[in-house]
């Protein structure tokens, strides 16, 4: 159960983001965990060691992919 103030971002009807998705390139993903720690999104999976973006979840907002990682590990997935 979630208790929001304002529109949740997975409701897509409501809320328009400028389309651009994201993935983690596995091979520029070092496992810093300053992603998690830094911005927290729900679409950012932890397996222990690195990080990646459930398609399902990522909104298309691209947050990340504007220099949120050190490692420039998010890239823009085409769908």
């Amino acid at each position: 159960v979630a208790i929001v103030k304002e529109f949740c971002t997975f409701d897509r009807e409501r809320v328009k983001f400028p389309g651009r998705f994201a993935k983690v390139d596995s091979e520029r993903c070092t496992g810093c965990g300053f992603c998690m720690d830094s911005f927290g999104c729900p679409a950012f999976e932890w397996d222990g060691n690195k990080v990646s973006v459930n398609p399902y979840f990522c909104v298309g907002c691209g947050v990340c992919l504007e220099d949120l990682c050190p490692f420039n590990a998010f890239v823009e997935d085409i769908r």
